[in-house]
């Protein structure tokens, strides 16, 4: 399933939280390998905090509509709504991705439409992170399943 696999498990608990009993470490373990990217070649799994417990509810048989939304999303809308949720303004958004602010404003609008909520919210920041995070823990063939044709 995973392939080879090596993990270091600290015996030693370090931080408030941190898993004892080996199965759950291995696991946590698991996850964290899984989250890791160009950008963060290691994770340690103490350092989820509260993601690594969305991390284990997540059951990718079932994504959340957010999760298939995001899915469903060409390269260019994923590409504007990540730098619209990165960006301090609708504004900045547009010179980022050298469009003029007003197509990034028509984009914002049908991208609310499609994931249901506005992902320039803190909250709509919270479930966009989670909703990109979330997939990265299964294998993508899964998700193909739930794009639409």
């Amino acid at each position: 399933m995973y392939g080879l696999l090596r993990a270091t498990l600290d015996v030693f608990v370090r931080h408030l939280g941190a898993c004892r009993p080996c199965p759950e470490c291995w696991d946590a373990a698991i996850i964290a390998l899984r989250l890791t990217d160009d950008s963060a070649p290691a994770v340690d799994a103490t350092d989820l905090g509260a993601t690594l417990l969305l991390a284990q509810a997540y059951d990718p048989q079932h994504p959340h509509h957010g999760v298939r939304a995001l899915a469903g999303l060409d390269t260019h809308s994923v590409d504007v709504l990540r730098t619209l949720v990165e960006a301090d303004s609708i504004r900045s958004a547009a010179a980022a991705l050298g469009m003029h602010p007003s197509t990034v404003q028509a984009r914002h609008e049908t991208l609310i439409q499609i994931l249901g909520y506005d992902p320039r919210t803190d909250i709509g920041r919270m479930r966009y992170i989670a909703a990109a995070l979330l997939p990265r823990l299964t294998d993508l063939a899964i998700l193909a399943h739930f794009k639409p044709a």
